[in-house]
């Protein structure tokens, strides 16, 4: 059933952002064009500038707002009566969001760079994005264990950073559903408010001028991280399972 209900957001959000995606590749395709035969004359090259820059901010934005919406009208909203009659654990609601969410940020992740990729190819050669690409990999090589070993500590923590904040983000949101109105200022207080905590309680317990070269450090923040993420699921599905009210 998780397999269903990931599929079911996964369809419902790709109608919405695949078509951004596309409309980013092509602005970045036509902006990259100008930029490279020096038109950039006349109200031409600044509507498409402004286009450019506008399809760059509506994915990142788009690609929010869709996790947002998602959780939002599939828990808690007309939408929630069907999904909550469904034989599935409040738990695997959650989940199937969250991971939803997660492959669809990696989504984002990938379509920017692959908007870089086409202003490169366009604006360099096959070549020289072949060229670089080669000394990354020279770079990532066994003999540079450390190096390979400090990226995957930074990998994990933006992964670990990545979940934290949509389950916090989701928390809010069922905070706000609690209070009836002004749900969206409730959301972002609470938005707010954890974060401050949050960073006190980091701030108190893990020494972040040592966590680049104590492994002290990077097990305390990875620690911390889970544990913030099990207090927002826990709190996400406490209020989901014990106090929704759709009516």
């Amino acid at each position: 059933m998780l397999r269903k209900l990931m599929k079911y957001d996964f369809l419902a959000m790709s109608k919405i952002l695949f078509p951004i995606y596309i409309a980013m590749f092509v602005m970045t395709a036509i902006f990259s064009f100008m930029v490279k035969f020096n038109l950039d004359k006349g109200l031409v090259y600044g509507l498409c500038t402004a286009l450019y820059v506008a399809a760059i901010f509506t994915s990142i934005f788009g690609t929010m707002r869709s996790v947002i919406v998602r959780f939002n009208s599939g828990l808690l909203n007309d939408e929630g009566y069907l999904s909550f009659s469904l034989p599935v654990k409040t738990s695997t609601h959650i989940i199937a969001k969250v991971l939803n969410a997660i492959i669809w940020s990696i989504m984002e992740g990938l379509a920017l760079f692959i908007m870089g990729l086409i202003g490169a190819l366009i604006l360099g050669s096959i070549q020289e994005v072949a060229t670089f690409f080669y000394e990354v990999l020279k770079l990532l090589r066994i003999e540079n264990i450390e190096l390979i070993l400090s990226l995957l500590r930074v990998l994990l923590i933006l992964v670990l950073g990545l979940i934290s904040s949509i389950c916090l983000v989701y928390l809010a949101i069922a905070i706000g559903h609690l209070v009836g109105k002004q749900k969206l200022i409730v959301a972002i207080v609470t938005i707010i408010v954890i974060t401050v905590i949050r960073s006190n309680i980091l701030v108190l317990f893990v020494n972040l001028n040592n966590i680049v070269v104590n492994n002290q450090g990077w097990i305390a923040l990875h620690i911390f991280s889970i544990i913030s993420i099990a207090l927002y699921s826990v709190g996400t599905w406490y209020i989901l399972d014990r106090h929704l009210n759709l009516g």
